[in-house]
């Protein structure tokens, strides 16, 4: 599915979820951040400024994955993106990734470890093992 963007951005408004691949849209909630129900992509909000122009905005997941659950706010976390190292069947376009100042990661989608499934390990450490 092709989104037209040129038609549909002049009728978001502030608070509007969107995907871009599938354009305007409900994102679900059970991750750590809201994603779009047809791909699993990280949903970005809709923020209009003062002058009427429209940011596409990343949400950002409440509490980091260490044991501290540290909250992850302004200053405080690096977000990156990495390319998926996950073996097939569970290969990804890439993976969203909130590091926390204590070190812990938060990834979306989870990587998934060869040897133990689904879990919150480093990209890096997940690669290597391929």
């Amino acid at each position: 599915m092709s989104v037209d963007w040129g038609r549909l951005t002049p009728t978001l408004r502030a608070g509007d979820w969107t995907c871009p691949d599938h354009g305007r849209i409900r994102p679900t909630s059970s991750g750590p951040v809201p994603t779009c129900p047809h791909c699993d992509v990280v949903a970005h909000q809709v923020r209009v400024t003062r002058d009427g122009h429209r940011e596409f905005v990343a949400p950002v997941p409440a509490r980091c994955a260490g044991a501290e659950r540290h909250p992850l706010t302004a200053g405080r976390y690096q977000l990156s993106w990495t390319p998926c190292p996950c073996p097939p069947p569970h290969t990804h376009r890439g993976h969203h990734t909130w590091t926390c100042h204590c070190g812990a990661a938060t990834h979306h989608p989870p990587v998934v470890d060869p040897w133990r499934g689904a879990v919150a390990v480093p990209v890096a450490e997940a690669a290597r093992r391929r």
